[in-house]
């Protein structure tokens, strides 16, 4: 283990049973992981204890299953690519990839230092002897258990990582060691002024590693709280001015310091209900009334009208309303409409035309 060599390396702590002519009992232990692109490596520190007469066994994919990779270091020292064969219904053997027509991959070192011991095994990700060899690249991910022996004379005493192979095993994922961020994009967004509160946004990252699918993300509107969302997302929010920001993140936890945003204003209510001021009642010539309304976005100038007169169907009318009415009483309904078509309540009036006295 030189100085240095497994500090990138994930690690897993335990405990492991030490051989009575050691004094017995547990030690602890640390198992390392990690990979150059190329092979897995496996490390196994044990404190307190010698090498001796150790065994190791590792076993990947799952519980025992045909094709099931193990590889094994023995007690004196060998190195042993091995995989679980079905040698009879539910009757299992641990054999050797030669002997059924695979290779043997990989290479094992071990060796005493003060105060531990030390072994390493290591593995191609993916080689050519896929009937027995499990075959791993970036982001893909094999379950694992370990089986560690310590002892001289005898291998009674065994140590499970991490635990008995009836409970669930630890998983080893390959990742890519870059400490580079993601670079998060939105693709696809709102108009910055809408009338609609639900709007969808879509978005991907480029990442120096990793496809975009392989990145995960996470979005927030305005000062919500970061969640897990995927692209495309849609939200619903209120009027008013809303921001949007996605932020993407890769396999070794690197996030994106500089979310992406997208500002947008929503205004889905129509302008107030129209203020008409003029005569409502003439003798001659033509109706003459103006039309006035607020609106929170719209500037009143720019609000639009839309009237009745004796009917339910709303026809354009300018602000300033001209109309030849038939003599007699009438019902006039005018609704204001701002830029985004919002519309407002209908004012209703009477308007009358007096009939000249014979």
């Amino acid at each position: 283990m030189s100085a240095g060599e497994w500090d990138s390396a994930a690690h897993a702590d335990f405990t492991v049973n030490r051989a009575a002519s050691e004094a017995g009992g547990t030690v602890p232990a640390t198992m390392y992981v990690m990979n150059d692109a190329a092979n897995l490596y496996l490390g196994m520190k044990v404190m307190n204890a010698t090498i001796g007469y150790s065994r190791i066994d590792v076993q990947f994919g799952g519980r025992i299953q045909e094709g099931a990779d193990r590889l094994q270091v023995d007690r004196v020292g060998n190195f042993v690519d091995r995989f679980s064969h079905e040698i009879a219904p539910n009757s299992w053997l641990t054999v050797r990839d030669i002997d059924y027509g695979g290779t043997t991959d990989g290479a094992e070192a071990e060796a005493n230092a003060p105060g531990y011991s030390f072994y390493e095994l290591s593995h191609p990700l993916n080689d050519a002897d896929d009937a027995h060899d499990f075959s791993l690249r970036l982001l893909l991910r094999t379950s694992f258990n370990l089986r560690f022996n310590h002892c001289t004379t005898s291998c009674a005493a065994s140590s499970l990582f991490p635990g008995p192979e009836s409970s669930p095993q630890a998983d080893i994922v390959v990742v890519s060691g870059s400490r580079v961020p993601p670079d998060t994009q939105i693709t696809a967004a709102p108009r910055h002024l809408t009338s609609s509160p639900t709007e969808e946004f879509a978005f991907t990252a480029t990442d120096d590693v990793l496809a975009a699918a392989d990145l995960t993300f996470e979005c927030k509107v305005g000062d919500d709280a970061w969640f897990a969302c995927t692209s495309p997302s849609s939200f619903t929010v209120g009027d008013g001015n809303n921001t949007f920001a996605v932020r993407a993140t890769d396999e070794m936890l690197n996030v994106d310091a500089t979310p992406a945003e997208w500002r947008w204003t929503v205004d889905a209510t129509g302008p107030s209900r129209p203020v008409i001021r003029g005569a409502r009642s003439v003798r001659t010539g033509p109706l003459v009334l103006r039309f006035s309304a607020r609106d929170n976005l719209t500037p009143a100038k720019r609000i639009r009208f839309r009237c009745a007169l004796d009917s339910a169907r709303l026809h354009h009318c300018a602000a300033v309303y001209r109309h030849k009415l038939r003599p007699g009483r009438h019902i006039l309904g005018v609704k204001a409409v701002d830029s985004l078509l919002n519309e407002g309540e209908t004012t209703k009036i009477r308007v009358t035309l007096k009939r000249r006295p014979r």
